[in-house]
């Protein structure tokens, strides 16, 4: 596999560096692209690699230094990633950038323990709970374009899950995503 370069990947992997990854089964795929990863989920073989990376102080990733088996065999979680060019998938699959690797999946990510509010008293979404919302999220072209307008589909979830809405990470979520529709820059 080559070393391909997520964006901000500054100064690019050296040419003979070693990119590893990890095989996961996919039970549903979403956002942008999610038809054209679809279609090459045939013949039952549902399969992706997803490459990890880390990121240094400057928030720009760098190369995942442990093992690229960050994820424990036959767990579930949910990730966010992004899907690379059709000429840099790896062996057929869907091939996958995942940043900040050490937060993911949810809910089981090593360091999602420091992102969760120290005095909760509610549940965490479930996986499934947390699909549906993100769902809703908006495309960052229309957030950039009409921010209350590209959040309404949002926002008419949290009215719908009340209770959701309150529980982490949905509060975090909709909090920067009302935060980012009132920027006054825009």
């Amino acid at each position: 596999m080559s070393a391909s370069t997520p964006p901000g990947l500054l100064p690019p992997p050296p040419r003979d560096a070693s990119v590893f990854g990890q095989i996961v089964a996919l039970d549903r795929v979403g956002g942008f692209k999610k038809d054209k990863v679809q279609r090459s989920l045939t013949n039952g073989r549902r399969e992706a690699l997803l490459i990890p990376w880390g990121y240094q102080a400057n928030c720009s990733p760098v190369l995942w230094k442990t093992s690229a088996r960050w994820i424990a065999p036959g767990s579930v979680g949910f990730f966010v990633a992004q899907l690379r060019a059709d000429s840099e998938w790896v062996g057929g699959r869907p091939t996958f950038d995942v940043g900040a690797a050490w937060h993911q999946p949810y809910p089981q990510g090593e360091f999602l323990k420091y992102d969760r509010p120290r005095n909760q008293s509610q549940t965490e979404l479930t996986i499934s709970e947390l699909w549906d919302l993100y769902e809703t999220l908006p495309s960052p072209d229309s957030l950039e374009a009409d921010p209350n307008r590209a959040i309404e589909s949002t926002r008419q979830w949290a009215r719908a899950h009340p209770d959701q809405a309150r529980r982490w990470p949905a509060s975090r979520i909709l909090e920067f995503l009302e935060f980012d529709a009132k920027r006054e820059h825009r």
